[in-house]
């Protein structure tokens, strides 16, 4: 015959973290009556489990021949696509000028416009012979009027970054135009 004990708490066998019994899921077989490991690390280990079976389900479809097939059509949607190709230049851009401040956020956290009104904004400065096929072959840069360089901020919240990554100090520039403009002010903006 078994005998049982009584505790108030154990160790669980995989964090070794002391607990109540009530951390515990019921085990008949065990001597207190409960699991070994805590219900976060069983939750843990069940997940992780979980997650390599789909990372396993989704690689094996990434090989055949659909998935290839599907993948190439969805990144050629995407490179046609002017509102993609803006937000990973902004991505880009603010990734450069806030380093690890960006944390992994999306760009459009950090800015008071939309990913739209950006498209709208420069649009409507596009001069004689810009077009978002030339945007989408880079010819065209998302240029700061005001250069970066003339802003000193640290984080997304100083008024600073708020003025240089305005609407108003985007515009669309030649690339060549913004690579001899580099970070200096030019008088017609």
């Amino acid at each position: 015959m078994k005998r049982r004990v009584c505790w108030l708490e154990k160790a669980c066998k995989a964090c070794g973290v002391v607990l109540p019994l009530a951390k515990f899921g019921r085990h008949p077989g065990g001597l207190d009556g409960r699991e070994t490991r805590c219900r976060r690390c069983k939750r843990l280990a069940r997940n992780s489990a979980l997650r390599q079976r789909e990372r396993d389900r989704v690689r094996a479809w990434q090989k055949s021949a659909r998935g290839r097939e599907l993948h190439r059509e969805a990144q050629r949607r995407r490179r046609l696509n002017p509102e993609v190709r803006i937000g990973k230049r902004m991505s880009e851009m603010l990734r450069k000028a806030l380093g690890a401040s960006k944390r992994g956020m999306s760009w459009k956290t950090y800015v008071d416009f939309t990913p739209e009104a950006l498209r709208k904004h420069l649009e409507e400065r596009f001069v004689d012979g810009m077009n978002w096929e030339a945007f989408m072959r880079g010819e065209i840069h998302i240029d700061h009027v005001v250069p970066q360089a003339c802003f000193r901020f640290s984080t997304p919240g100083d008024i600073a970054f708020r003025q240089c990554w305005s609407l108003s100090n985007l515009q669309p520039l030649w690339a060549k135009d913004n690579i001899a403009k580099g970070a200096r002010l030019t008088a017609h903006g």
